[in-house]
């Protein structure tokens, strides 16, 4: 009954993360984006001069895929590379890009709050989640989630 519980807590983190994700997805391709555009744009925005390496290390893209992303976004005038070595570049948005980082935060932000009106309890839910799977991680001699 315990690994029930605990399974379906996975179970609501996944839903909720897949809940965003089509979500994004819906509201980027209004943009002519798609989801991995949305994380390297807002790998950029949270982090200004990261680098494409970086990027690669934090989402678990590949520096191909990375790449790829990088050359669309810099086509759509959402980003620029600003040398620092010969072989080095950081990243930097653009107003562009900053105000489509903006406008889907604020869109997504807003579809939360309709979906989740009491906010504590979602907040609550995800935090008994979190607890309950670092719990069931930690007696498992797994690891921790950060």
């Amino acid at each position: 009954m315990i690994n029930e519980q605990k399974q379906n807590y996975f179970k609501e983190i996944h839903k909720l993360n897949e809940y965003f994700r089509l979500s994004a997805e819906v509201l980027l391709k209004k943009r002519h984006l798609n989801y991995g555009a949305y994380i390297v744009l807002n790998s950029i925005f949270d982090n200004p001069d990261i680098t494409q390496y970086k990027i690669a290390k934090t989402t678990g893209f590949s520096v191909q895929r990375v790449h790829q992303i990088v050359n669309m976004l810099e086509e759509r005038d959402l980003l620029i590379r600003v040398n620092i070595s010969k072989y080095k570049k950081q990243l930097q948005l653009t107003s562009q890009g900053n105000e489509v980082v903006n406008t889907t935060e604020s869109e997504l932000t807003a579809q939360f709050k309709a979906m989740f009106r009491d906010q504590q309890a979602l907040v609550d839910t995800l935090s008994q989640s979190i607890k309950a799977m670092n719990q069931y991680l930690n007696t498992s001699n797994v690891g921790t989630l950060a």
